[in-house]
């Protein structure tokens, strides 16, 4: 994986996927095992938690040059319950690509893989992250309803979000989408 510097390009092939972020274009690869030196360098660059990151899960932005401009994934977590929902991790966007709508595409490109179209979407993120996501329809899950599954993670990240970031930690959900439409359809309709 190359992180340059972001230029100016064409539009990328046809044959991948794009979404255009302020007159530029987006293309979404899987993360290979290669990336993953790059991948873990920016992690810890950012003070994120550099546990739990394989290449299958990643996916890559790039621009029509092949250069990155940020990645995220998805990790399938159990619930105590056995219900299953996804998390959604290690969202990083460049230092060159940064406030250009790199993070909000790749975001969305997550959301819109067919395992979080039937699956809630849980984060763990900074207080101060709240509005972005509220943006991609995530809401503050009470203490209470956190998933057993992201406990360790939210109350251990607590404090380390405090001494590194001094900010608070908090769990965000998007519930799927299909699971949302089926609840508000049920919801309006008439018994006879």
């Amino acid at each position: 994986m190359r992180v340059l510097p972001a230029r100016t390009a064409k539009a990328p092939a046809a044959s991948r996927i794009s979404a255009s972020v302020e007159k530029k274009q987006l293309t979404f690869r899987q993360a290979t095992a290669e990336d993953l030196v790059d991948i873990k360098k920016l992690v810890l660059k950012e003070r994120m938690n550099p546990l739990g990151l394989p290449a299958d899960r990643f996916i890559i932005a790039e621009d029509a040059e092949g250069q990155v401009m940020g990645f995220g994934q998805l990790q399938q977590q159990p619930n105590a319950e056995r219900v299953q929902f996804l998390e959604l991790r290690t969202l990083i966007v460049t230092d060159v690509a940064r406030g250009q709508g790199v993070g909000s595409a790749v975001v969305k490109h997550l959301l819109e893989t067919p395992a979080a179209m039937t699956t809630d979407v849980y984060l763990v993120t900074l207080g101060r992250s709240i509005p972005f996501y509220k943006k991609a329809g995530f809401t503050l899950v009470p203490v209470r309803q956190i998933p057993r599954a992201l406990w360790f993670e939210a109350f251990a990240g607590s404090v380390v979000a405090s001494l590194v970031a001094q900010d608070r930690l908090v769990v965000l959900m998007r519930p799927a989408p299909e699971t949302t439409m089926d609840n508000s359809a049920a919801s309006s309709q008439t018994v006879l």
